[in-house]
């Protein structure tokens, strides 16, 4: 269950690197 783990928090980072760069871009925090 290691890699499933491991594809979830890569997952999860790229989501919320994802969200922070739309919400610069949008002028919000």
């Amino acid at each position: 269950m290691r890699l499933f783990f491991l594809l979830y928090f890569t997952a999860l980072i790229k989501c919320i690197s994802y969200w922070h760069t739309v919400h610069k871009h949008m002028g919000t925090v």
